[in-house]
């Protein structure tokens, strides 16, 4: 026999919604203060003040780039990030260096996404994933650059921007992730 852990009486029917939501309710924050940090350091990246140290001047950005295949011993693998040259994208790409998954590169677009609203199936892993998502934030836009389709010899990269008021990709342009030749952030 079964013991349910609620009044025997009560409709399961009814029971069912109501754990469900107190399960939500508990997973929520949860869920949450796993990227609280990512969020924190990619909000600080796009409210900090534009000083005409970027470059270009009116769009800081960052890169990461996974080269290789995880654990091909062979050929090697690794991490490298790329940044604009102002205090915001340095730091940023410093965190980010020591903070990301190379093994789940998936995972650090779906976690910056996330921070601005955008909900992922929690079990899915996204391959050969190519986008370009633009979010109006902060009466600023910020863009996320995503390519792990067309590169030949890595994994893949993303390039997040942000961008002075008034400015956006159209008016501060850069090379294509595949094409971008912007210079090594080193530590």
């Amino acid at each position: 026999m079964l013991k349910r852990p609620w009044n025997s009486t009560a409709s399961p029917s009814l029971l069912s919604p109501i754990t469900a939501a107190i399960l939500l309710a508990l997973a929520i924050p949860f869920a949450a203060s796993a990227d609280d940090e990512t969020c924190q350091r990619v909000r600080s990246f796009h409210q900090a003040i534009f000083d005409d140290s970027e470059a270009p001047v009116g769009r800081r950005w960052v890169e990461m780039r996974w080269h290789g295949h995880w654990l091909d011993f062979e050929k090697g693998f690794g991490l490298e990030c790329r940044a604009s040259p102002d205090i915001a994208s340095t730091a940023l790409c410093a965190w980010l260096r020591e903070n990301t998954s190379f093994e789940f590169a998936g995972m650090l677009p779906r976690r910056i996404l996330t921070c601005f609203g955008y909900v992922f199936p929690r079990e899915h892993q996204q391959v050969n994933w190519r986008s370009d998502v633009t979010v109006l934030s902060e009466d600023r836009w910020l863009v996320l650059e995503i390519d792990f389709f067309t590169m030949r010899n890595d994994t893949g990269a993303i390039r997040l921007s942000s961008f002075a008021a008034g400015q956006d990709e159209t008016t501060v342009e850069m090379d294509s992730l595949v094409d971008s030749d912007s210079p090594v952030f080193s530590k």
